[in-house]
């Protein structure tokens, strides 16, 4: 088993409040777009087919990629 050692973050209280209230947010928020995304696959996949979602998703997918290439390659 290896054991790792994370060092301590230590916040004062309206610092530690602060960041409990935006990761509270950020999570619903992240609930909130992937049911949107779920109730869009299925619209897609019933009014398109399963085969155009799974295209859309790999084109998408391929488009970050690629635009994620380019930024690295720019830096």
């Amino acid at each position: 088993m290896i054991r790792r050692h994370y060092p301590l973050l230590r916040l004062s209280p309206d610092a530690a409040g602060k960041l409990q209230h935006d990761h509270t947010r950020t999570l619903a928020r992240l609930a909130h777009i992937e049911t949107e995304l779920a109730e869009l696959e299925r619209q897609v996949r019933a009014q398109f087919g399963a085969e155009a979602c799974w295209l859309l998703r790999n084109n998408a997918r391929n488009a970050a990629l690629a635009e994620q290439l380019k930024q690295e390659i720019a830096a």
